[in-house]
């Protein structure tokens, strides 16, 4: 039998070495993956229930949701013709069937503290997004407004008054002076003379962005506004271009439809001889 000696340092032994083990147990390696902690408190969070029993990530900010893929069985309805904001309780689902596809849409324009929709018609989004762009893309317009030398003063102040809108809206004019079959032609100081009237009724309007050009029987003014162009004089300006157009092709259908009445006219009054 060993001696209690010898028991007392194995004894000490295994202490020693039992305690190492439980040490190296509780070391954490700084490059090694740290325990995860646990996610199972967000089942028991108090977002609202949606569509299919699932709850939506919103981390997208101004996220547009529309039609079946608004998350909510139930919602609250923007009245259509009031735009006041209704009080019950209504089922998607129900709301959805009112929706004209071809002409309308449902969008989720709000869910804090409560989902609600509203019925937009998709024109007024293509409306939307025209004027957008047509405010982008508002730039200076160019025209051109011809004057006969031998017009008269009245004539001429007409003409220069439409110069004027038109450089009102920022826009550049080419101001022609221009010689018409059978005038005579202006001499330099006739030129310098008519030039230096346009100027002086203009210029606080426009400037004249680039050299003039002159030949010897003509002389144009080039114009451009003060004013930045804007989206509205842009829009008018092409309302106006169609107005013009419209018109144009409705005078040249009512000259159509002159000349087929002569020649029907004339027809009636010289019937094709019978044969005998």
């Amino acid at each position: 039998m060993p001696p209690i000696g010898a028991f007392a340092r194995m004894s000490v032994c295994v202490l020693r070495a039992a305690t190492r083990g439980s040490l190296r147990q509780m070391v954490v390696h700084p490059f090694r993956a740290r325990p995860v902690a646990s996610t199972s408190h967000f089942i028991h969070s108090s977002a609202p229930a949606l569509a299919g029993g699932t709850r939506r990530k919103n981390n997208k900010k101004n996220l547009i949701v529309r039609n079946e893929d608004i998350p909510f069985r139930v919602v609250k309805l923007v009245d259509r013709e009031t735009g006041r904001l209704g009080d019950e309780w209504l089922a998607l689902a129900d709301i959805l069937k009112t929706v004209d596809r071809k002409r309308e849409y449902l969008e989720l324009v709000g869910e804090k503290p409560d989902p609600i929709v509203k019925v937009f018609k998709s024109s007024d989004i293509f409306n939307k997004k025209r004027l957008e762009a047509e405010k982008k893309k508002a730039k200076r317009v160019q025209k051109e407004v011809q004057v006969s030398w031998a017009i008269s003063p009245g004539d001429l102040e007409h003409k220069l008054e439409k110069v004027r809108e038109e450089l009102e809206a920022g826009n550049r004019v080419d101001l022609a002076y221009v010689t018409k079959s059978g005038q005579a032609k202006p001499t330099k100081e006739q030129m310098g003379a008519r030039a230096e009237e346009s100027v002086k009724v203009l210029s606080d309007v426009g400037t004249e962005w680039k050299e003039r050009t002159v030949t010897k029987t003509a002389l144009v003014i080039h114009w451009q506004g003060q004013n930045e162009p804007t989206a509205e004089a842009t829009m008018d300006h092409l309302k106006a271009h169609m107005a013009e157009r419209a018109q144009q092709k409705k005078e040249r259908r009512e000259k159509q439809l002159m000349r087929q009445t002569r020649y029907q006219n004339k027809d009636s009054e010289n019937p094709a001889p019978s044969a005998s």
